[in-house]
């Protein structure tokens, strides 16, 4: 959906050409973790650990977004206290 709104000749630096989150997940472009992977993964690191959310990815439905933004705050932040 992304690279639709691109004029001709015109590509991203990321681009992905994945329709399943299998296929997401495949290309290592994008990660696609649940909230208690993503809990181990910073606790596994030091407290300066970050993470960069994309939750419009690429044409992303909205609700889905929403969901993503939602688990986050109410799994992943609470376990990270």
């Amino acid at each position: 959906t992304y690279s639709s709104w691109q004029p001709e000749g015109q590509t991203s630096s990321v681009h992905s050409h994945a329709t399943t989150v299998e296929e997401l997940r495949s290309e290592g472009i994008y990660e696609v973790v649940t909230p208690a992977e993503l809990v181990d993964r910073l606790r596994a690191k030091d407290r300066s650990a970050t993470c960069v959310l994309h939750p419009l990815v690429g044409g992303m439905p909205i609700d889905e977004g929403w969901s993503s933004m939602r688990l986050y705050g109410e799994e992943v932040l609470p376990a990270l206290g």
